[in-house]
């Protein structure tokens, strides 16, 4: 997968905790230093999900110059080294966000609590779609919109998604309950047809150029939002 090794270097980088398996998560700060508005921005959490890295490689070719965005390229390094969907203990970290039983997801709670962002930025695919997390609050939502005007993209008028039953929460409900941190959830288009083949409703299939194209429009709308 393209993206997850930075052609130049982040202002700042720190390991904010480890795998299942002993992995290292990493969390890199591009921007200004001592930026008074922060985002964090969870780029892959499905192992087997890869055009959430075209989107980590924007990021970091066209980082903010007047806010701060702590990347966190991979939540999940043993999904990412077998392909996996889930962490070496077979857990979907996306629905961790109550329990909070696997060493990622404390990783990413922690650095939230520490740093208590202006938003987390979850990424995903391969559907196409963002959504709010809750659905009215901002900046959330506003992204939400900006990003549904993409051609390929849409805004979802129902949000993230949420599961009632606690122990199956979303990471951005989890987040919400202990921090009141907003949350966006951005979908980005599929490059492979192998990549969360199980999903549906499933958009077609698009060109790495392309979600490389979605990938630096929403970037851009990041930075008007947070900016």
């Amino acid at each position: 997968m393209p993206g997850l090794a930075p052609a130049v270097a982040p202002a700042a980088s720190r390991v904010i905790g480890s795998s299942v398996q002993g992995r290292p998560i990493n969390a890199e700060y591009w921007g200004p230093p001592g930026a008074t508005k922060t985002v964090v921005l969870v780029g892959q959490i499905h192992g087997n999900e890869c055009s959430p890295s075209l989107m980590v490689q924007a990021l970091r070719q066209s980082p903010p110059t007047s806010f701060g965005v702590w990347l966190i390229p991979t939540l999940n390094p043993d999904g990412y080294a077998t392909y996996s969907r889930r962490n070496s203990n077979g857990v979907d970290l996306n629905t961790d966000g109550y329990l909070r039983s696997q060493p990622e997801t404390q990783a990413l709670f922690s650095l939230v609590d520490e740093l208590r962002p202006a938003s987390v930025i979850h990424l995903h695919s391969p559907n196409g779609f963002s959504g709010a997390f809750p659905w009215a609050s901002a900046p959330s939502s506003a992204l939400c919109w900006e990003i549904g005007a993409l051609p390929s993209m849409r805004c979802s008028g129902g949000g993230a998604g949420t599961r009632a039953e606690k122990w199956r929460w979303f990471l951005w409900q989890g987040l919400w309950s202990d921090y009141r941190t907003p949350g966006l959830l951005i979908e980005l288009r599929a490059i492979s047809d192998g990549e969360v083949p199980f999903a549906r409703p499933r958009p077609p299939t698009q060109s790495v150029a392309q979600v490389k194209a979605d990938a630096a429009a929403i970037v851009s709308l990041m930075n008007a939002t947070f900016g």
